[in-house]
Parts: structure tokens; sequence; C-alpha cells
């Protein structure tokens, strides 16, 4: 049923095609069937689906294999968006993007951090590279149950952040935290993290799980 108002109404259903698990139970019960071509198949297809919402100016802000539908044939929908926002070009509008979005397994650094300025689609990039992680190492990647943990993964991951981006960093007992835990950790790239992914899969993460939002890979 339409809304009488179309600008003005509560509650808006999405209605797809039947899909008979989600990619959280896939990796969970399946993983044994999943194969590189599989993988392959479902980057694709959640990159083309992240790309067209991307394309409507809709951050969805909790991008997560729970929230990936796939049917019979590999195929994938996009589901919840009930944490989602709508930004355009318009610099100087409030879009009210709180900081506490993205379940945290798969949440930025920016995030996490607080850089300065407003975060853009680019944190749904950065859990696409969770994702892909987590499908080839069948676990979640990033579980970090503390944030004294996530910016620990984050330094052994990536080193520390550019000057840039520590300058546009908010919370100064973070990245002082970071700085001072530097010395002390092990440095671990993503091949030694993800042992299993192809060199064009490590590529790709490469250009998704960056510190700096603009660097990233984008869903074009």
């Amino acid at each position: 049923m339409r809304p009488k108002d179309p600008t003005n109404f509560k509650y808006l259903n999405i209605v797809t095609e039947y899909c008979t698990q989600n990619l959280m139970n896939v990796i969970r019960y399946n993983s044994t069937t999943m194969n590189l071509d599989h993988i392959k198949y479902l980057t694709y297809e959640i990159m083309k689906g992240v790309h067209y919402i991307h394309s409507m100016g809709i951050i969805h802000r909790d991008l997560k294999p729970l929230n990936i539908l796939v049917n019979d044939n590999w195929d994938i929908k996009i589901s919840d968006f009930g944490q989602s926002n709508v930004k355009t070009d318009d610099i100087n509008k409030d879009y009210n993007l709180t900081k506490y979005v993205t379940t945290k397994y798969y949440r930025a650094p920016e995030l996490y951090l607080n850089y300065e300025a407003n975060y853009t689609q680019a944190i749904d990039m950065w859990s696409i590279g969770c994702i892909i992680a987590e499908l080839f190492n069948k676990k979640v990647f990033l579980r970090a149950t503390k944030t004294e943990d996530y910016l620990e993964f984050l330094v052994e991951m990536l080193g520390l952040p550019s000057q840039n981006v520590r300058n546009a960093i908010r919370n100064k007992n973070f990245l002082k935290y970071m700085v001072d835990k530097e010395p002390f950790l092990k440095k671990a790239g993503l091949k030694e993290l993800i042992p299993t992914a192809t060199p064009e899969a490590l590529d790709l993460m490469s250009k998704l799980l960056t510190y700096d939002p603009s660097e990233r890979l984008t869903a074009k």
C-alpha cells in the first residue's frame, strides 16, 4: 500500500525474492562447499549491490554477513537498512551522522577514532574488506571485544596512521594508546592474517582496509 503522503511515512518495507539463508550462515555452515569461484562471485555481487546503494546517495552503515541474503544460485540481496542514511554533495547539510553505527567487527577506524570530517560511504567499503577477509578465513576477521584490542589489531595490520590522518583524529587518547603500544606489537600484514587469500584478493582488501577513507576503493 502506498502512503497517502510519499514524503511522510514511518515504515518502508522492501520485498525481494526469497533467499534461503544469509551470508553468515553460509560461512558458518557451508564453508566446506564454498570454493574460490564462490568467493569471487559473492564479492562481485556485494560490490555490485553496494555500488547501486551508493549511487542512490545511501550509506548502509551496517554491512555484515548477517545482513547479506543469499539464494540457491549464490546471488545476494543486501538487507536491513535500519541504520542507513542518505547523503548528497551538500556539505552544508546536517545529516545527523551518529558515530555509533555498524556492528563493531565491521566498523571503520574513522568511527572509532572520530576523524574530524563527517564520515562517508567509505565506511561501507571498510566493512566489505572485513567481509571478504571473513570469506577466506571462514571466521570473523576483526574480532575485537574491547576498543583497545581493535586499536592494537589496526596497528598490527596497518602500522600507525599517516600524519594527515593523525591530525584529523579527535580522540587523542586513542591515538596516544596506539603510538605507545606500537613498539611492542607484532606486525602482521594481510598475507599473514589471511593466508588462504589469492594475490588478487589481497590487493583488493589492501585498497579497502585503509586508515584514510579518501584513499579507500569505491564500489564503482
